[in-house]
């Protein structure tokens, strides 16, 4: 429902008050006037903002510690950020890395926020492309991230089947990995191909 089918549906509630009452009265055109300002100042339902987890657990944090300010809580909060207060680092970090973080932030603020899904990787080993004929296709070898172990022995017929077979890795995997690894150079997969 828009704003304007719900003003229709007042008025047809109190249009069968009148009907009831037998015409209108100052009280009825005074409601029927607030109920039409108060539908207007309806915000539309904004989604949740996707951030960084470390950022959002943050800015949660800071929201509750600072809930008993009687004002300016936004304001207050862009002091914060702005003099880099120590409880604020990652969200500092965060918007420090374009303006459009700062509405963000904001906007988090106000409706809520969700963690970002990390970027996922594939890691195709360099010099390993072969023609695999039980494949029919060109096939090349991924390390792969396994019960806690890497392996670097998982065959693939592209990004596409790398990702279809579940050869991706998250940043924090490979910061935590051997360094024949993170010799490796990632290749991100956009949700399209997943």
């Amino acid at each position: 429902m828009n704003k304007e089918e719900a003003k229709k549906q007042i008025d047809e509630v109190i249009n069968q008050l009148e009907w009831r009452h037998g015409g209108w009265t100052d009280d009825v055109k005074n409601d029927r006037t607030t109920a039409h300002a108060i539908i207007d100042k309806i915000e539309p339902d904004h989604p949740k903002v996707n951030l960084p987890r470390e950022v959002g657990e943050e800015l949660d944090e800071w929201m509750f510690d600072n809930k008993d300010r009687l004002v300016g809580r936004i304001g207050e909060l862009i002091f914060d950020i702005m003099t880099h207060e120590p409880k604020l680092t990652n969200v500092f970090c965060f918007v420090g890395d374009s303006e459009e973080n700062y509405f963000k932030i904001i906007d988090a603020y106000r409706y809520g926020w969700t963690a970002e899904k990390p970027k996922r990787y594939v890691l195709p080993m360099p010099g390993t492309e072969y023609h695999n004929i039980q494949m029919h296709g060109n096939a090349q070898y991924y390390a792969i991230k396994g019960t806690g172990n890497w392996r670097p022995d998982a065959i693939a017929l592209g990004t596409d089947d790398a990702v279809k077979h579940g050869y991706t890795v998250t940043q924090s995997d490979i910061d935590a990995a051997p360094a024949w690894v993170k010799a490796i150079k990632p290749f991100e997969v956009t949700e399209d191909d997943e």
